[in-house]
């Protein structure tokens, strides 16, 4: 994923910052309880959004009345590619009308429930027809929807739509929606358009038991430098054997 960052409350920042050796982490105003609210908003694009390529919102964030403004806000006036998950997405039940006046792309990644509460709707509803709903929404709101479950239906917001078939028991494993988010977040940084469905493709791929992995991005351009980039996305297997591989469908401009 190239230099991540990773913006937590100050007051839970000294622990968080021994404990993760992968990513930095910046401390951002909080009520004293690791709660963010609209305190947070100015650190938060004056600090550590300029410079970055993608902005992941949601898992952890928790769901505290001033946190659901700051939310919504951030997910607004974000100027880059934008990730919805877990709280993020909780936050913004209620709010979706909003998501049209949003100035980056996003991409929305519930579970039924989730889809459920964007919707005011029940779970039974969303089961009933997951394509529509996933597709209809996506276009009604400009965004970009992987509707998460058996049959996962990734759409656009053009009303293209794909079902991704693959998967298993692993996916439901605690944490899996976290690791899609982040694969979702490191492509949309380069293609937004097809990060939803590469992403979800290898996040299902990675949770194979018993599989040791690791992921291979890599870019190449046409002969001539004017011409449009396409992406590929390889999982290469510890004996150097390919695994699975996902390709963008269209060029990255």
């Amino acid at each position: 994923a190239g230099l991540v960052t990773l913006g937590v409350g100050e007051s839970l920042n000294p622990i968080l910052e021994g404990r993760i050796l992968e990513a930095m982490t910046a401390p951002i105003p909080d009520s004293g309880d690791g709660v963010l609210g609209e305190s947070a908003y100015d650190s938060i694009c004056n600090a550590l959004l300029p410079g970055k390529k993608c902005l992941a919102i949601g898992p952890g964030l928790g769901q505290a009345v001033e946190t659901k403004e700051l939310v919504r806000k951030t997910i607004l006036e974000s100027e880059i590619p934008t990730v919805v998950d877990a709280d993020g997405l909780n936050n913004l039940a209620g709010a979706v009308d909003e998501l049209k006046r949003a100035k980056a792309p996003i991409v929305l990644t519930p579970h039924p429930g989730e889809m459920a509460r964007l919707l005011d709707k029940r779970v039974s509803d969303v089961q009933q027809d997951r394509i529509k709903c996933a597709r209809e929404f996506a276009v009604r709101h400009r965004v970009h929807i992987v509707l998460k479950g058996a049959r996962s239906v990734c759409a656009s917001p053009d009303g293209r739509t794909h079902i991704n078939d693959s998967g298993n028991a692993g996916m439901a494993s605690g944490g899996m929606g976290d690791v899609l988010t982040g694969l979702i977040a490191v492509l949309a940084g380069v293609l937004l358009a097809q990060a939803a469905l590469v992403g979800y493709t290898l996040d299902q791929r990675v949770a194979r038991p018993g599989e040791t992995i690791r992921l291979t991005l890599y870019w190449q351009a046409q002969s001539r430098p004017d011409q449009d980039w396409r992406v590929k996305a390889h999982l290469i297997g510890r004996d150097a054997t390919l695994i699975a591989q996902a390709d963008s469908e269209h060029p990255v401009r």
